[in-house]
C-alpha cells in the first residue's frame, strides 16, 4: 500500500503547490530563489508538455484520460503482486503526477506550472514545470527501466 501512498502524496503535494502559486503569484510574475538559479513563475498551459497541442486542449484531455486509465488498471493489477518494486514506484510517481495535471486541465482548462531554472541554454530557461511534471518524468523513466524485469527490478 506504500505505492498508493506515494501516488496520493504526489497528487496532493502538487495540488497544494499549484494553489499556492495561483494565490501568491500573478501570471508570468517572476521571483528568483537560490541566487536566481530557481525561478518561481506562474504559467497556465492548456496544451500538453511544453505547450504542444495548445489549440487542441480537448483532444489532450481525452487522450490523457485514456492513457492514464489504462496505466491505472495495470498499476492496480501490479500493486497486488509481489516484487517489481521499481516498476510500482515508477507507476505511482507517473500516475500521481499525471492524474494531478489531468484534474487541473479538466477543472480549469489548463495546467498550472510554477517553477523554472536558470540555464545557459535559453530553451531550458524558458520551460516552466510543476512537481507533477518531475514525477511524470522520473516515474516514466523508472517504470520503463524496471518493466518486465520481474523480481530483479526491485
Amino acid at each position: 500500500m506504500i505505492f498508493i501512498g506515494i501516488f496520493t502524496g504526489i497528487f496532493l503535494l502538487d495540488l497544494l503547490a499549484k494553489r499556492c502559486a495561483e494565490y501568491r503569484l500573478k501570471e508570468k510574475e517572476r521571483r528568483q530563489l537560490a541566487g536566481g538559479a530557481v525561478i518561481l513563475q506562474r504559467m497556465e498551459n492548456p496544451g500538453a508538455a511544453l505547450g504542444i497541442l495548445r489549440s487542441h486542449a480537448k483532444t489532450v484531455l481525452r487522450g490523457t484520460v485514456l492513457l492514464l486509465s489504462v496505466l491505472s488498471v495495470y498499476f492496480l493489477y501490479l500493486v497486488r503482486r509481489p516484487g517489481r518494486t521499481g516498476e510500482k514506484l515508477g507507476l505511482a510517481l507517473l500516475l500521481g503526477g499525471g492524474w494531478n495535471n489531468w484534474a487541473d486541465r479538466a477543472i480549469k482548462g489548463s495546467v498550472t506550472d510554477y517553477i523554472s531554472f536558470r540555464s545557459r541554454w535559453k530553451r531550458i530557461s524558458k520551460i516552466v514545470f510543476n512537481l507533477s511534471d518531475f514525477a511524470i518524468f522520473a516515474g516514466t523513466a523508472l517504470a520503463a527501466l524496471c518493466h518486465g524485469r520481474g523480481r530483479s527490478g526491485q
